[in-house]
């Protein structure tokens, strides 16, 4: 059964930027086919970005193996961290 995480050599490059406003903030990343929710900010990563939001965050973020990485970017966005990925 394949996944959308699962090495196809037969996925065919499709890179393109998404762009998208969160809390007042607008990003643009760069996706690819293959991508777990490629094309837009998908509703349960933004539930956890808006309550992590909340939160008083510092230090670093690792974002590895997480997609395009918009948790680690949105965060480094929100607070003052460094983000690693």
């Amino acid at each position: 059964m394949s996944h959308y995480f699962s090495n196809d050599e037969y996925t065919i490059e499709n890179r393109r930027e998404i762009s998208f406003r969160f809390l007042g903030f607008d990003f643009t990343l760069t996706t690819d086919d293959g991508v777990f929710s490629k094309n837009h900010l998908d509703k349960g990563t933004e539930i956890l970005l808006e309550s992590v939001s909340e939160l008083d965050l510092y230090g670093k973020v690792c974002d590895l193996g997480c997609g395009i990485g918009v948790i680690g970017v949105i965060l480094s966005k929100l607070f003052d961290i460094e983000m690693l990925g």
